[in-house]
């Protein structure tokens, strides 16, 4: 169809649009199908489990296998919540006031900033 389309002649510009729009069409369609066939896979680093269906202790091998990676993952996990709980158990106690410094109020409670604030209204502030 493409070589047909390539190869005609057209005599006005109403076949050379017409042609145009077919092959336009023919594109879109191969793009489309290109599309189609790549698929969106996530590639991770598990080494080829040398696994295959002939006998029951193959598939045994396999499932001892697997069932070890899966705990392997599981226990990076547990460890990589742990870390966050402590990061934000430090966060925490590291809480103190921006004016003055001190850790025993933050910054709404702060007498330094309520003394400035009196200062300033005596000021003439409206």
């Amino acid at each position: 169809m493409r070589l047909r389309i390539q190869q005609s002649n057209p005599k006005t510009l109403e076949e050379v649009t017409r042609l145009a729009v077919q092959l336009e069409a023919i594109q879109n369609a191969d793009k489309q199908r290109d599309r189609r066939t790549t698929t969106k896979v996530r590639n991770i680093g598990v080494d080829d489990v040398k696994c295959s269906p002939s006998g029951i202790v193959d598939i045994q091998a396999c499932i001892k296998e697997l069932s070890s990676k899966i705990r392997e993952i599981k226990v990076e996990l547990d460890s990589l919540k742990k870390k966050r709980v402590e990061r934000l158990f430090n966060r925490q106690e590291s809480k103190k006031c921006w004016i003055c410094g001190s850790e025993e109020h933050l910054k709404n409670n702060c007498l330094t900033l309520r003394a400035n604030r009196n200062w300033q209204d005596q000021q003439g502030r409206i």
